[in-house]
């Protein structure tokens, strides 16, 4: 083995390889695998599990970091102080780190003591990793879990080809469907898929892709194969594709597992290829502004700009390398510790201005000195310390001018609106949308509910004293009459009256004179009372009545006495209407809660369709009968009602395909500027057609990172006039803190210290 080919990585007493750390972070966790370079290959030597990051911020980030670390190096003998970083996609854009994340690592690498290396990206440190695993470059669909988003990245022999984003829903298959129907993709798509992450049990989600005919739905040959990596296998791939990318680029002698050859038929002769060949090997990328940044850092499968091997050209004896090495870190890390401070007079260079002051030395000296003036040695030992404090302070006023103040910038644009009506077709027998057909999938809901309603009373009912009184019963036939009580007497006006007993009337009798016969009436007296209350049943003395179902020339009555104390008065009471409009308005009231029940177990995600709601009412009742005195009507019923409806996401996609011709390069659709309003619903054989009309918000697409450039340390005036030209600019509302007076007023001069937000304007 050649020692000069592994250095820098030094021995330590236990005669082992130097270790370093990879540490891969996710969306709320970190990994941390340590590995070296032993007889030219990396090697893994532990992985730590997945900490979770508790909180939020750098500060939240570093405990976990440093958890996972500890757990990693727990049981090997090992103390690595260098790491290279897995990142996220969405950390890095196409000049490297992102500032604040760049920021990000600087801090975890100074609180921990580590010098970063470089960083590589998850998703392509992955690839790099199986392809070695398995001696092919991959094709498949890459699913990445995290608690709210799906990353699918579609891979074809080793290249990361397409990448979305896919906002989770408890429906995965559809969730990966949307995802995979993003891609602008005609021909076959690679029949597997790999699911990784650090917390998520796929088992389940592997039946629930299995089951699923993909190769009805998409451009799939056959039914994709579904992989599940371990959980460790992504910290192991940053560690083993970055980790040979640092020993190669710190001077070591690295070596690939040996190539599986791929066979590539041919008609006219058998030929073979190596991967090395099909794919290119990863390169090391040099980030910009070493000297205030992280050190050189390398992505896979992007165009070197740094060549590693123009930097180790020849060979370098092992001490002399060492000594080199370590000379370079500590220069590095001298760099690092200087502030960006502007540019500022150096008080301390008053200095070369002075004489050199006299240094207590020994008696003979110091007497040999005495005679000059003292006077003149105080002058400058004052204008020393003047120097120095003025220098303090000054540099401590320029650190707090450039460090310190913080800007909240917020931007309000104008938001432009666009419009279409459309139709649409709500189909409750498909499973997923088609937003080339406008067809969305429809499920009908069912929710019973049961309350009450009250409504005022219309109707009225008299309430007051029965006129009373006697009469005097008149029998004018041969036969005796017996009345029993209730029987019916017509007074005045047509006005019925009843007797409160019952009377036995004798029969009439006849007396002859000369020739004529006299008769002598049957008479009987009984009491009466009016059949209803009022002043009108009143009568006065001698009235004549005559006796239902009795002709006058059978049975009549008179008065004997005033028929009186009759009374009444009109009260409000519950009509027959009163109850038929209760019972409506009680079924309209729970109509209206069931839709808002269904709206609120489903939160914003469902659409309702009002026009398709049916209502069937179960059991019912009223607090008063018809007739009875009340004010109110108190209905309560039980109401089971159901109702067309449709996932939001869904509905809102349709829309968004609608849109898109309307919608220019330069804007996008701002968070929840997707409307509608359901004109009608037109059903016909289970297809509801819908009449819709659309309208979305649109705000001009805006690089934040630019305007923070283009405003740091401008004046709120300024700031204000170059708003003015962004497109669609409304307002902005500018505030530093602490304000500083003057000509100090100015935004901080480090964008790190500028947030920026953009919003609608109402």
């Amino acid at each position: 083995m050649n020692l000069g080919n592994l250095l820098p990585l030094k021995k330590d007493s236990n005669q082992n390889l130097t270790a370093y750390f990879a540490l891969e972070i996710g969306t709320g966790w970190v990994k941390v695998a340590v590995w070296h370079v032993v007889e030219g290959q990396v090697k893994v030597l532990s992985t730590s599990d997945a900490i979770s990051v508790e909180g939020k911020g750098d500060e939240a980030l570093l405990r976990a970091t440093d958890m996972a670390m500890a757990s990693a190096i727990e049981t090997i003998s090992a103390d690595p102080s260098s790491v290279i970083f897995g990142l996220p996609e969405d950390w890095v854009d196409e000049n490297g780190i992102k500032a604040e994340r760049r920021d990000t690592l600087k801090f975890l690498c100074g609180k921990l003591e580590l010098k970063p290396l470089g960083y590589v990206l998850s998703i392509d440190a992955l690839i790099t990793y199986l392809k070695q695993e398995q001696g092919t470059p991959p094709s498949a669909i890459f699913i990445r879990f995290n608690e709210l988003l799906l990353l699918v990245s579609l891979v074809e022999l080793g290249k990361v080809v397409g990448q979305e984003n896919v906002g989770r829903s408890e429906d995965v298959v559809a969730d990966v469907q949307e995802g995979l129907m993003r891609f602008k993709k005609t021909d076959q798509l690679p029949s597997r898929m790999v699911l990784y992450d650090s917390h998520t049990d796929f088992e389940d989600i592997k039946q629930q892709l299995l089951s699923f005919p993909w190769e009805k739905e998409l451009n799939f040959l056959h039914t994709p194969k579904i992989d599940i990596l371990e959980p460790e296998a992504s910290v192991k791939a940053v560690a083993i594709a970055g980790g040979k990318e640092v020993a190669k680029s710190l001077g070591l002698d690295v070596s690939l597992p040996e190539e599986k050859q791929v066979e590539i038929e041919s008609s006219a002769q058998p030929q073979t290829a190596t991967v090395a060949e099909q794919t290119p090997e990863l390169e090391v990328q040099a980030e910009p502004e070493i000297s205030q940044e992280l050190p050189v850092g390398f992505s896979v499968g992007q165009q070197a700009t740094v060549p590693i091997s123009a930097q180790t050209s020849e060979t370098i004896p092992v001490a002399q390398e060492t000594e080199e090495i370590e000379q370079t870190a500590k220069q590095e890390m001298s760099q690092k510790a200087k502030l960006a401070l502007p540019a500022l007079p150096n008080p301390f260079s008053l200095f070369k201005k002075l004489p050199k002051l006299p240094l207590p030395v020994s008696k003979k000296a110091e007497t040999a000195l005495s005679h000059k003036p003292k006077r003149k040695l105080r002058v400058w030992l004052v204008i020393v310390v003047a120097v120095l404090l003025l220098g303090g302070v000054g540099g401590g006023l320029a650190w707090f001018y450039w460090n310190v103040p913080k800007a909240e910038v917020t931007i309000y644009l104008k938001p432009k609106v666009i419009s279409k009506k459309i139709d649409l077709t709500v189909d409750t027998e498909i499973t997923s949308v088609n937003t080339e057909d406008f067809i969305v999938p429809g499920k009908i809901e069912e929710v019973t509910i049961e309350g009450s309603e009250t409504i005022a009373t219309t109707g009225s009912v008299k309430t007051g004293e029965k006129a009373k009184g006697k009469v005097t019963i008149y029998n004018k036939t041969d036969k005796v009459r017996t009345l029993t009580e209730d029987t019916i007497l017509i007074g005045p006006e047509s006005l019925r009256y009843v007797l409160t007993e019952s009377v036995t009337i004798a029969s009439r009798s006849a007396q002859t004179s000369d020739d004529s016969v006299t008769y002598s009436f049957g008479k009987a007296d009984a009491s009466i009372e009016a059949a209803e209350v009022g002043a009108e049943y009143n009568a006065a003395k001698d009235s004549d009545f005559g006796v239902k179902d009795f002709s006058s020339d059978q049975l009549t009555a008179t008065a004997n006495e005033a028929i009186s104390g009759g009374t009444s008065k009109s009260l409000q009471a519950v009509s027959k209407q009163d109850r038929t409009d209760g019972l409506e308005a009680v079924t309209k009231k729970l109509e209206s809660q069931a839709k808002e029940k269904l709206a609120g177990q489903n939160g914003d995600e469902l659409v309702v369709f009002p026009d398709t709601s049916e209502s069937d009412i179960g059991d019912y009742s009223f607090n008063h009968e018809t007739g009875e005195e009340a004010d109110t009507l108190t209905a309560t019923a039980t109401v089971t009602v159901t109702i067309l409806t449709a996932k939001k996401s869904d509905f809102e996609l349709v829309m968004v395909k609608a849109l898109q011709s309307q919608i220019p390069d330069n804007f996008s659709i701002t968070e929840n500027g997707i409307e509608s309003q359901i004109d009608k619903v037109k059903t016909e054989d289970d297809i509801n057609t819908v009449s819709v009309q659309a309208q979305a918000k649109l705000l001009p697409k805006v690089d934040i990172n630019q305007i923070k450039e283009n405003i740091k340390g401008k004046y709120p005036n300024v700031v204000e006039q170059y708003f003015k030209t962004l497109p669609n600019f409304s307002r902005t509302k500018i505030t530093v803190n602490p304000s500083l007076p003057g000509s100090l007023g100015t935004l901080p001069r480090k964008t790190t210290n500028i947030s920026i937000d953009v919003k609608q304007d109402e």
